[in-house]
C-alpha cells in the first residue's frame, strides 16, 4: 500500500516538473532590464527590506543567465506579481536550485521563506501551501539529489 502511494507521489512529481515551464527570462536583454526595474520598485512599494530586495535581485540575475532554469509557479499560476513572473516563485525556484532541493534543512527553509514571501506581498494566509509543499519535499529532495545538477549563486563582480 505505502509502495502504491510513494510511486504515484513519484510519478505525479515527475508530471508536475515537466509541464511547468516559462518562458519569461527568454525575452531580450532590453526586456529583462526593464522587468527587474519594476521588481525592485513593485518591492519597495510593499516595504520589502533591502535585504529582501537583494535575494529577489539575486534569483532574477541567475535567471537571466540560465533563462530555462526557470519553470514558474508548478501548482498556483495565477499568483504573478509582474506579466508572466510570479516573484516568489522565482526565490524559491533559485533556493531550490542552488541545494534546497537536496537538503531536507535547506527545503523546508525555503518552503517557509516561499510561504512568508507571499504573505507580504499580500497574497494571502495559506497553510495549505506550507503544508503541501513540505509534504511534496518528502520524495521531491531525494529525487533531485539523485537526477539534478546543483548550481550556485552567482558571484558579484
Amino acid at each position: 500500500m505505502w509502495y502504491s502511494i510513494i510511486i504515484l507521489t513519484i510519478l505525479v512529481l515527475i508530471y508536475f516538473k515537466k509541464k511547468s515551464k516559462s518562458k519569461f527570462f527568454e525575452q531580450d536583454e532590453y526586456a529583462l532590464e526593464m522587468f527587474r526595474e519594476k521588481m525592485v520598485i513593485l518591492l519597495q512599494i510593499k516595504n520589502r527590506t533591502t535585504a529582501e530586495i537583494s535575494n529577489y535581485c539575486a534569483a532574477y540575475d541567475f535567471f537571466c543567465n540560465f533563462t530555462t532554469k526557470y519553470d514558474g509557479a508548478t501548482f498556483v499560476k495565477d499568483l504573478h506579481d509582474l506579466p508572466g513572473l510570479d516573484l516568489d516563485a522565482m526565490l524559491h525556484d533559485y533556493d531550490c536550485l542552488i541545494g534546497a532541493n537536496r537538503n531536507y534543512k535547506r527545503w523546508f527553509i525555503a518552503v517557509w521563506n516561499y510561504y512568508e514571501n507571499q504573505r507580504k506581498q499580500g497574497k494571502g494566509n495559506r497553510p495549505g501551501r506550507l503544508i503541501g509543499l513540505s509534504i511534496i519535499g518528502l520524495f521531491f529532495v531525494p529525487y533531485c539529489a539523485i537526477f539534478t545538477p546543483k548550481y550556485y549563486p552567482l558571484k558579484k563582480e
